[in-house]
């Protein structure tokens, strides 16, 4: 499902996110909605305040990046942060 993307000013933007306790079915429903809104949106990465959740946690795909003439390489190159920590 496509999320609402919050504007500039929205409070839960200032909000210190929630540390994510354990990985449950609707963590991994908001995960698999923000990569899709990430897509929809042709973004590279997302936070979840962007799309209203105060959570700690980010999507970030850099497939297809290019800097200057090159192109962004990685083993991965997709992937999601849950409380500061990086998982593939």
């Amino acid at each position: 499902m496509i999320l609402k993307v919050v504007k500039y000013g929205n409070p839960v933007l200032r909000k210190k996110g929630a540390r994510i306790e354990s990985v449950t079915a609707e963590i991994k429903r908001l995960i698999a909605d923000m990569f899709e809104t990430m897509y929809a949106y042709k973004g590279v990465g997302l936070a979840a305040q962007q799309v209203g959740h105060p959570v700690q946690l980010t999507v970030i795909d850099v497939r297809g990046v290019t800097i200057g003439h090159r192109r962004w390489r990685s083993r991965v190159s997709r992937w999601m942060w849950l409380n500061s920590c990086r998982w593939c």
